[in-house]
């Protein structure tokens, strides 16, 4: 029993001392968040014709959020092509990467 009450004392002692460290931490990336969100705005609202506000766009791309692996047309793949396409682009990016780092560094280390 006391030992549960000394574990309990610790952890609760503990998590405060992590609240303590980490509350900056949490509020901070989400004051950068509302302040992009802050800025979209303002420059969708002075440029109405070539930006939608950010509000427009939640709206205008509702269905695809809720609906991601729904087919709708033929210019609009579904979520798993898009996710596909954009692996097929890292593995192409890594694959170049790696064909012109690897023969640098055995030419390196040959000299």
């Amino acid at each position: 029993m006391i030992f549960q009450l000394n574990l309990a004392a610790i952890v609760a002692i503990g998590g405060q001392a992590a609240w303590r460290k980490t509350k900056l931490v949490i509020i901070v990336p989400i004051q950068g968040k509302l302040g992009i969100i802050l800025g979209w705005w303002v420059v969708a609202l002075t440029n109405y014709e070539v930006m939608p506000t950010p509000l427009g766009t939640l709206v205008a791309n509702l269905d695809d959020t809720l609906h991601p692996f729904d087919r709708r047309e033929l210019s609009h793949s579904g979520f798993e092509d898009l996710l596909l396409a954009s692996l097929r682009g890292v593995l192409i990016g890594f694959l170049l990467g790696a064909a012109s780092a690897i023969p640098a560094l055995v030419f390196e280390r040959d000299v």
